[in-house]
């Protein structure tokens, strides 16, 4: 579970935001990432132009954005950390459904590939013991 370059929260959320709109078209405007995160216009564009500069997102004028083979490697580590910490603490810690996501946003900032890979052979392996324990 290697990561990329270091990401803000805010880049992570708009990279994950370019993900979700662009399920359906490969092209996601600056509107359309405006309106779905709620900011204004020039933050995406302040913030795409970072992402641009990283190789994360490449730009097309007067057409939109798309992730790069980099950026769509950083939305998959993304989603996998995400999934990580979401079973962990809510089949772990016992956190609900609706307070989990703050939490894994703070604990997303965790760099550290190591912790991520250990907390997901733990979640694994717990997983496999309860299921040989209780013959599910």
């Amino acid at each position: 579970m290697k990561g990329g370059p270091t990401l803000t929260p805010t880049q992570e959320k708009y990279l994950l935001a370019i993900d979700k709109l662009s399920e359906d078209k490969h092209l996601v405007k600056n509107r359309q990432i405006a309106d779905f995160l709620e900011v204004k216009p020039s933050s995406v564009t302040e913030i795409m132009d970072r992402l641009v500069n990283q190789n994360i997102v490449q730009r097309i004028s007067y057409q939109g954005v798309f992730l790069t083979s980099s950026g769509k490697k950083q939305v998959a580590l993304l989603k996998e950390r995400r999934r990580i910490l979401s079973t962990f603490l809510t089949s772990y810690l016992d956190i609900s459904k609706t307070k989990s996501p703050e939490i894994i946003d703070e604990l997303l900032q965790v760099q550290s590939p190591l912790f991520f890979e250990k907390l997901d052979c733990y979640t694994a392996q717990e997983t496999i013991e309860s299921h040989i324990q209780y013959g599910s």
